[in-house]
């Protein structure tokens, strides 16, 4: 069993880059409040969205950061995937056709190309069900691990994942 551990260095500049980056945006956005009309407003309320997408970014990096679980694992009965968007689980090799590099959101990633009968164990909803389906669109039914959520190089992962496949 090969495990591959989440790269958390990401994550972490994405918090450190985000910080700051609230905290000017709200201290900007209450300046604008200060003062009355209506484009100032709309400023402001740019501002204070801005600021919400970037709180949304914190939390979600720092719920990757303490999480302690890997983010792949690879043995001898399938691949159990807990980083990709989908978070699919435990996936059986009878469920892959194939696994390959190729570039997903414009970097590089390993996409595991599943047979049309498999379902996600658990529906995020309609805005996850869509993120999918465009996935599936540029590479059939399809999860797509990108190079930045895995420590390890993807050509790594690829070579053990033909290691271990039937």
């Amino acid at each position: 069993m090969y495990q591959f551990q989440r790269n958390k260095r990401f994550h972490l500049k994405l918090v450190a880059l985000s910080l700051p980056g609230m905290f000017l945006l709200g201290k900007w956005g209450l300046f604008w409040l200060q003062d009355s009309g209506a484009w100032r407003m709309g400023w402001m309320a740019v501002c204070l969205m801005a600021c919400l997408i970037l709180f949304i970014a914190v939390v979600y990096s720092l719920r990757q950061v303490l999480m302690f679980s890997p983010a792949l694992k690879v043995d001898t009965k399938g691949i159990t995937d807990k980083v990709s968007f989908s978070e699919a689980g435990f996936i059986p090799w009878e469920q892959i056709e194939e696994v390959y590099i190729g570039d997903a959101s414009e970097s590089k990633a390993l996409i595991i190309r599943l047979s049309p009968d498999f379902s996600l164990p658990d529906p995020r909803g309609s805005w996850a069900e869509s993120v999918a389906k465009d996935t599936f669109k540029e590479h059939g039914h399809a999860l797509s691990l990108a190079q930045r959520n895995i420590r390890q190089p993807i050509e790594e992962a690829l070579a053990r994942i033909y290691e271990l496949q039937p």
